[in-house]
């Protein structure tokens, strides 16, 4: 599948909107008029990515990601060797009055040690200028590739409870909202969402119980009542650190 996705891109010619570099990767990022415009050369890609990022045996089916690039205002892609080897993809919202990006992030396996989960947040924080950082995940290492960035004050529910902070439940409740899930699905006071993935655990991913940050963040999930094999998830945000503007 790795061939077939550096043959697809092959026949991409570089039409991103800005271009930065990450160690030996180029990063491609790419606003909503540039997605909406490329979207049908994209649309292969993204599938192609999507599932070696996650394990799936098969492509992505087009027509889902079709829809999550029409929700999409910002991508970014990371290529190595001519090959996309991981993206993220971000959605700006409005959730308890407050401007929020909502994060979906994939990176192929061989290429998760090269800090392109932090620099992705990094990039999405400096050009979309959010209040407030989300996204749902179970991996403990995605999740401790956003606190590590250094953007949010607080990450809530690893750092603190969404039941301590009535503010930030409404940001919790509108967002799921909007995402189109019933408020009954997440638990209000942590954010766990049972069952949210249907394959179980997402992706092939092993904790390093030697790392503090992810052991941290792996005894937070544990301690919430999340089961990756249930395919229980998180939804994590936090609000982002005005001096680093």
């Amino acid at each position: 599948m790795l061939d077939n996705l550096k043959n697809q891109f092959s026949k991409f010619t570089d039409k991103a909107d800005i271009s930065e570099k990450h160690l030996d990767y180029k990063l491609q990022i790419f606003t909503k008029e540039s997605i909406v415009k490329n979207n049908p050369d994209l649309i292969p890609i993204i599938s192609l990515l999507n599932s070696l990022s996650f394990g799936f045996k098969q492509p992505s089916p087009h027509a889902e990601i079709e829809d999550k690039l029409k929700s999409t205002d910002l991508l970014i892609l990371a290529i190595y060797n001519k090959t996309p080897v991981g993206m993220a993809t971000y959605q700006i919202l409005f959730c308890g009055g407050k401007k929020l990006i909502y994060q979906a992030r994939g990176i192929i396996p061989e290429y998760q040690k090269a800090g392109l989960g932090k620099k992705f947040v990094q990039i999405a924080r400096h050009l979309c200028q959010p209040e407030i950082i989300s996204a749902r995940a179970q991996n403990p290492i995605s999740i401790w590739a956003t606190i590590k960035s250094g953007i949010l004050k607080k990450t809530y529910p690893v750092e603190i409870l969404y039941s301590q902070s009535p503010a930030m439940q409404k940001v919790l409740t509108d967002l799921i909202t909007q995402r189109g899930f019933s408020i009954k699905e997440v638990n209000p006071n942590t954010g766990l969402q049972k069952k949210a993935y249907k394959m179980g655990q997402l992706g092939n991913y092993n904790i390093d119980t030697k790392h503090p940050g992810v052991t941290m963040v792996e005894n937070k999930l544990y301690e919430i009542g999340l089961d990756k094999n249930n395919g229980d998830a998180v939804y994590y945000m936090g609000e982002t650190n005005t001096s680093l503007l």
